[in-house]
């Protein structure tokens, strides 16, 4: 089904549709992710460091997780995406390997912040979904504007998860549910030391990923209420459902 151009907040350059999306001053706005400087520093950050970032090679680098783990993670989440007429958002995008689990007749638009990346995903959603380049920490997207948004193995990297969450849900309608996959700082002392230990190197390494990242705590200080939450890989992945 043909997505819908979304109510997308952009310039005049045309940036939603090639080049990075900036979102348009709107009066009243107040996002709670930080101080202008903050916010300012984070896009810049985010479009510095996802530039370089090929497609084909971050494809092939995920393969056998994709194959053995995470599609079948994938295909349950984005089947909780909604009924015909839901709107989705789905952060961090990638190459578009998501999209094709979204339920028939769920209107789709994908964020993701590389321009290599985005373009694989337009050609992989076939006009089944509205792929727009911007960053989370600054979605272009109007207020209360999806039932559901969904986020894979992605907010592990973002430069500010604080502002991206407060993003996620000034996006999301009263009620509205984030659905999310994503690896975590372990509960379990032993694979909780190694992560801190190995942290610093990885962020480097991984384009910014946080091994130690408490992404639960962060869903619930801004604001959610975790619903549903499964376990994998003793505790390094957390599958969760959040309500606004």
């Amino acid at each position: 089904m043909p997505a819908r151009s979304p109510a997308v907040e952009t310039p005049d350059d045309g940036s939603a549709a090639g080049g990075p999306a900036t979102p348009a001053t709107r009066s009243g706005d107040a996002r709670p992710g930080g101080d202008l400087a903050a916010r300012l520093t984070a896009r810049s950050q985010c479009a510095a460091g996802y530039r370089g970032l090929h497609p084909w090679l971050y494809d092939t680098v995920m393969w056998p997780a994709e194959v053995l783990l995470v599609r079948r993670w994938r295909r349950r989440l984005y089947g909780a995406a909604g009924t015909p007429g839901a709107r989705l958002l789905e952060i961090g995008a990638g190459t578009g390997a998501g999209l094709r689990f979204v339920p028939p007749g769920v209107e789709v638009v994908a964020v993701e912040p590389s321009r290599a990346m985005a373009a694989r995903a337009r050609t992989r959603a076939g006009g089944a979904a509205v792929v727009v380049e911007a960053c989370a920490e600054e979605l272009p997207l109007p207020d209360a504007s999806f039932d559901r948004v969904v986020a894979t193995l992605t907010l592990c990297s973002v430069f500010d998860p604080r502002a991206a969450f407060a993003e996620v849900r000034r996006v999301l309608r009263p009620g509205g549910r984030l659905l999310l996959i994503e690896h975590v700082h372990n509960t379990w002392q032993p694979a909780r030391a190694l992560q801190t230990l190995a942290a610093p190197t990885w962020r480097r390494l991984a384009q910014g990923c946080r091994l130690d990242q408490d992404t639960v705590g962060l869903v619930e200080a801004a604001g959610f209420v975790v619903e549903h939450r499964r376990d994998h890989l003793l505790g390094w992945i957390v599958e969760l459902e959040a309500r606004r």
